[in-house]
């Protein structure tokens, strides 16, 4: 990429736009990758798009997206040596991996987001009901305002189109506690949408 002009490889379209992108990738690129920097550098190029478009979608924020990306790209540089095919694609295991790096963002910047409640003013209804916020936005603020085991499960599903099979092995859950957090998401989210309406 040249000299940062703010544009961004984590971009939706970018990733819709390869769709050699989008597809499962080889479970022999990790066994290569952790010895050879080359090999490692073309897995990243056909992994990043994707995981970074996850990530952007999850956050909202360009900058912070590629801090994410780079410390998913590390750990997972780091855990190569231990990655095992269980018959999930490469890329489920990054997936994993990305969410696991927004968490402790999370985690991490909690505290830095505190402040006196008294110092906080209430929203008017002007300000909660934006007419100039797309649809778009709209739903990615709705999606931010689940509990995380929600929104980890509906971004994955609507956002990334993984199988609730895949779901399952990047978060770690049974394929029926997948099934229930999508549906109490979908139940969350159209509640929000009827009420904003």
């Amino acid at each position: 990429m040249n000299a940062r002009d703010d544009t961004f490889p984590w971009t939706p379209d970018s990733v819709a736009a390869d769709p050699a992108l989008r597809a499962p990738g080889d479970h022999g690129a990790a066994a290569r990758a952790s010895t050879d920097p080359d090999a490692f550098a073309l897995l990243f190029r056909a992994h990043a798009p994707a995981i970074g478009s996850y990530l952007l979608r999850r956050c909202g924020d360009p900058h912070l997206t590629d801090d994410l990306v780079s410390e998913t790209f590390l750990a997972a540089y780091r855990a190569l040596d231990r990655y095992e095919e269980r018959g999930v694609p490469l890329r489920v295991w990054l997936y994993r991996i990305a969410t696991n790096a927004l968490h402790a963002h999370v985690r991490r910047s909690w505290w830095r987001s505190l402040v006196r409640l008294d110092d906080v003013a209430e929203p008017t209804a002007a300000e909660t009901a934006d007419p100039d916020v797309d649809d778009a936005e709209a739903a990615r603020r709705e999606l931010e305002r689940l509990p995380r085991r929600f929104q980890d499960v509906a971004s994955l599903f609507y956002l990334e189109e993984l199988s609730v099979e895949q779901i399952a092995a990047v978060l770690d859950l049974r394929e029926g506690t997948v099934k229930s957090r999508l549906h109490r998401a979908r139940l969350r989210l159209m509640a929000a949408f009827n009420a904003r309406r």
